[in-house]
């Protein structure tokens, strides 16, 4: 983050209008906080302990959203092409194709949601 700001006049994730820029300052100074991700850690932990399971439970709430962060972090990169959008939307379509045969519950309420989100794009 600091080699973004040291770049002045010629950033790489900080353009636009001046909206642009404070939302984007905001965003990279909560990025740069600290204490964001310590308390981002005791939420993981908490979760934890309130469910009283399996380590690995806890890793399992974030497998939904994973390929929608990772569709976001790939297609926000500034050469990122219309092409490549529409690849990602099929990956994003595939992965939770699959992914919704092997939910239940709640699970199967969010990856629906997803894939009812992504139809409507």
């Amino acid at each position: 983050m600091a080699h973004e700001r040291g770049r002045g006049n010629n950033p790489h994730i900080v353009v636009g209008d001046a909206a642009s820029h404070r939302k984007a300052g905001a965003v990279l100074n909560l990025i740069e906080n600290s204490v964001f991700w310590h308390t981002l850690a005791r939420y993981v932990v908490y979760y934890f302990f309130l469910f009283k399971c399996n380590p690995l439970y806890v890793v399992e709430l974030f497998h939904i959203p994973q390929p929608l962060v990772l569709a976001v972090n790939f297609t926000q990169a500034a050469h990122c092409q219309l092409d490549e959008v529409l690849i990602m939307f099929g990956f994003l379509i595939l992965t939770y194709t699959e992914m919704l045969k092997g939910v239940s519950g709640e699970d199967e309420v969010m990856v629906t949601a997803i894939m009812n989100s992504l139809e409507k794009r």
